[in-house]
């Protein structure tokens, strides 16, 4: 590794330590479509190697403090994304109904019982999946964003280089998605199961 590179994994570090929401979209635009190829060429699905890797980068701004990248920061990633690939591989594989592939099935069922809101942990999970399918890429982001990482509206706009309003637009698309989704089951604890989602 290069002096440079070194340079700028301590800046990018230092920048998450001191809580410098910037870090994580220089660390985003830097290295999501290098981490795409390598983790898609493993799973061979492009909407969930695009969710293990919103969600690899959610989780380094929430363990921020405590993450230690040792050598560099790209080896550091490469590592989380494939380890995030395998367990979601041996997941797919364990699983004991095929909803992850098809998951529009669950919610043709759901629509034709809807009296029976006994799903299990892992079709709220796929239904959850879907939904993000269905979202528009910003729409998503936002999303997570706001729920995963708590930030404001304002900080959302500064992340993702947009407007508040645009913010809330995209927020109000996200949730009209869910909404749709789940319209038949979960209307009065949906909001507390997704917040406990992986």
């Amino acid at each position: 590794m290069s002096e440079r590179e070194i340079d700028q994994d301590e800046l990018i570090h230092g920048m998450l330590v001191a809580d410098d929401q910037q870090a994580i979209k220089i660390l985003f635009n830097k290295y999501y479509r290098r981490l795409f190829s390598i983790v898609n060429q493993y799973i061979h699905n492009r909407e969930d190697t695009d969710d293990l890797l919103q969600d690899l980068f959610i989780a380094i701004w929430t363990k921020r403090h405590s993450l230690d990248f040792k050598n560099s920061i790209y080896r550091y990633l490469i590592k989380s994304a494939l380890n995030r690939a395998k367990n979601y591989k041996r997941n797919k594989s364990r699983s004991r109904v095929n909803i992850v592939n098809d998951p529009a099935k669950l919610e043709t069922r759901m629509l034709d019982h809807p009296a029976d809101s006994a799903l299990s942990a892992e079709e709220v999970n796929a239904l959850w999946k879907y939904a993000q399918s269905r979202m528009k890429s910003k729409a998503k982001t936002a999303f997570l964003l706001s729920r995963k990482l708590s930030m404001s509206y304002s900080e959302i706009a500064k992340t993702m280089g947009i407007s508040e309003k645009a913010v809330e637009k995209n927020m109000s698309n996200a949730l009209k998605v869910l909404r749709e989704v789940f319209k038949n089951h979960f209307k009065m604890v949906f909001m507390a199961c997704i917040l406990q989602l992986p």
